[in-house]
């Protein structure tokens, strides 16, 4: 760790060295930790080792999640046959638009109740993470926050982030930002 002092800041730079080779045998509040390290990591959007790190980390997570999740034992059945081909009939004979008969107001204000419920469900999902803190089951809960935020971006993307903001405060937040010197309203 490097620290300097520049006039009135105080610059810290620390850096991780992970072997991603061996996730499987760090400890659930390691890999939890691992998983924010990739997720505010500052290198630039698309850097080929930050979403490297990042992928390796969240299918160590998904792995353990996948191993502990009981099996889906009725996901096909002889019933499906028929719900599946009313289902075909079904998009044959529909030709309108999923959002036909709404204005582009109606939209952008479905799409906003939209990301302000997911943002309350992955706040949840984060509080239920923090109280269950070590155990296998709040790394689930991290991991379906992470899902929701990505959801609730896409939705808050096309009214401008009026519910939480851009991309960067949904998956990382505003306090992230406003530490990194961008400030996000």
């Amino acid at each position: 760790m490097d620290s300097f002092n520049t006039q009135t800041k105080a610059i810290t730079i620390i850096t991780f060295e992970v072997d991603t080779a061996r996730l499987a045998s760090c400890s659930d509040e390691y890999l939890a930790q691992l998983w924010h390290v990739g997720q505010s990591n500052p290198a630039p959007f698309g850097d080929p080792q930050a979403c490297a790190f990042a992928e390796s980390v969240g299918r160590e997570i998904i792995r353990r999640w996948v191993c502990a999740a009981n099996p889906a034992l009725w996901t096909r059945q002889a019933c499906h046959v028929q719900a599946a081909s009313n289902q075909v009939e079904a998009r044959a004979m529909s030709t309108k638009s999923k959002f036909s008969g709404l204005s582009d107001a109606q939209v952008l204000s479905l799409l906003e109740q939209i990301a302000t419920t997911v943002n309350l469900l992955a706040s949840m999902c984060r509080e239920k993470g923090e109280a269950l803190g070590g155990h296998d089951a709040a790394l689930a809960f991290f991991a379906m926050e992470t899902m929701l935020c990505g959801v609730g971006a896409l939705a808050d993307m096309p009214t401008g982030g009026n519910c939480v903001g851009s991309f960067a405060d949904w998956m990382v937040g505003p306090l992230f930002n406003e530490t990194s010197g961008e400030k996000h309203e």
